[in-house]
């Protein structure tokens, strides 16, 4: 079996997960462990498979298994689909209309299944540059002096 790791950009807003539970006001799917925020591989699969069915109709059920038809048995697909994680998060600004934020944590989670020394090595700096006493917490997509986020108090 062959495993690849892809990124995904979204173009439009996406919301996934079920009804609000304790804590979780907006209901967005999340980990049950961390409960970090997360895409479910069911929403990728079946946004996918639309999509594929839309176009290439007999090349979806190649690829994703048959639909149930007339009482048969459905059939394995030849892709399978994992839960997909975020890697930055756009977080509303008054200086810049959002910002794309991320940190060593969620730098550290995805460079476990990338496995690279130099990603390693610049997790750390960015680590090490966070630590430092000018009170740093984050690292952003833009530069400057002051960034104003929008938020609760």
């Amino acid at each position: 079996m062959t495993h690849y790791l892809t990124y995904t950009y979204l173009l439009t807003p996406l919301h996934t997960g079920a009804s609000s539970q304790m804590g979780n006001l907006m209901g967005i799917a999340r980990e049950a462990q961390t409960e970090l925020p997360y895409v479910p591989s069911s929403s990728l699969r079946g946004k996918l498979r639309s999509v594929l069915e839309a176009q290439h109709s007999t090349q979806a059920g190649t690829l994703f298994g048959e639909r149930i038809k007339d009482g048969q048995q459905p059939t394995e697909g030849e892709v399978w689909f994992a839960d997909a994680t975020l890697l930055f998060f756009p977080i509303a600004s008054y200086s810049h209309q959002f910002v794309w934020i991320t940190c060593p944590l969620w730098l550290s989670r995805w460079n476990r299944w990338l496995r690279d020394a130099s990603f390693s090595e610049t997790i750390q700096s960015w680590r090490a540059l966070l630590t430092a006493s000018d009170g740093k917490k984050a690292v952003t997509s833009v530069q400057g002096a002051q960034l104003y986020l929008q938020g609760q108090n």
